[in-house]
């Protein structure tokens, strides 16, 4: 049975979201394994991946939007993101290093101090010290009006367009801007009207095909880029307008949903096992076949980490 209290259409855009993510890093390590075999015809499709984490924190934006939020409401949050940083990246990284690479000249110690450090060798969880340190300023969002937080939204998302182009040396140790303008907009969004995210869906649609045709190039792909913004601002308000009510299908999307995190988290431990250790170089036919079913086992198995986990904590709480 569906949690009343969740939006389907949130649980789409987080499915969406995972599986795009899920696809840039398997065509990605594909290509990479057999050194970019038919590269061209899977690139451009994995490029517009991209989108994945921009919309990951537009979505995150928008559900803590309306919301009053104080550091006892945060904190917690932000120390689990912590903890789930440093065990998985000294998890991960052991066995990285000594059996895929054979470094021993990195002691376990000073692995864990570097996760300690959140000095991440996993290169995916790079997002989850911007996400801890976005949390950090929630409680002050929650204090702001509306119309100064989308007059807030509006400047960073003006410097995020600008400063590759007039301040290209000017980096911030914190997610200052764009993924400050991602959160924002998602924050903003859950003020405006229909007529407002209609217009705003559209103005971004027509400026993507623009970027599609005047300015993509090969190198443009990134999440500051403005094909990226628009794009993943489309695909944001075209889901966020989605009815959906085949309960079987809102069933799926909030269990792909609930282990997005962890998809993202772990996901090229499954297609480096497939790509580098294993080095299956699979047909297109069966490499396309192979990406739902391997996307699938992933899902299932952090749903299983989760409910284990979940059993522990309840055993734990109980016997205290």
């Amino acid at each position: 049975m569906s949690n009343s209290n969740r939006l389907p259409q949130i649980d789409i855009l987080k499915s969406v979201s995972a599986l795009a993510v899920f696809f840039l890093h398997y065509a990605g390590i594909y290509l990479i394994a057999f050194n970019n075999y038919n590269s061209a015809y899977l690139t451009p499709i994995r490029n517009l991946c991209f989108f994945a984490v921009p919309v990951f924190f537009i979505v995150s934006g928008f559900l803590h939007s309306g919301k009053e939020y104080s550091y006892k409401d945060i904190l917690p949050k932000v120390i689990y993101f912590y903890i789930l940083t440093v065990v998985t990246n000294f998890a991960l990284t052991i066995p990285n290093l000594y059996i895929r690479h054979n470094d021993t000249s990195i002691t376990i110690l000073s692995i864990l101090k570097d996760s300690l450090l959140l000095k991440t060798s996993i290169k995916n969880l790079w997002f989850m010290t911007p996400i801890m340190i976005l949390y950090l300023f929630i409680p002050i969002f929650s204090s702001v009006k509306p119309l100064n937080i989308i007059i807030l939204t509006i400047l960073t998302t003006l410097l995020s367009f600008f400063r590759p182009v007039f301040f290209p040396s000017f980096n911030l140790p914190f997610p200052l801007p764009y993924y400050f303008s991602y959160f924002l907009i998602g924050y903003s969004i859950k003020h405006l009207s229909t007529k407002q995210k209609n217009v705003l869906l559209i103005t971004s649609l027509v400026l993507f095909v623009i970027c599609m045709i005047v300015i993509v190039k090969p190198n443009k792909f990134d999440y500051d880029r403005p094909l990226i913004f628009f794009l993943s601002l489309s695909i944001f308000l075209s889901l966020l307008s989605v009815k959906i009510s085949n309960q079987h299908f809102i069933h799926i999307f909030e269990q792909i949903s609930i282990a997005s995190l962890g998809v993202y988290i772990l996901h090229p431990v499954f297609i480096h096992f497939i790509f580098t250790y294993l080095k299956l170089r699979l047909s297109l036919p069966i490499f396309w076949a192979f990406f739902p079913i391997l996307f699938a086992i992933n899902v299932v198995f952090v749903l299983i980490i989760k409910k284990l986990l979940s059993h522990v904590k309840a055993s734990f709480s109980k016997n205290n």
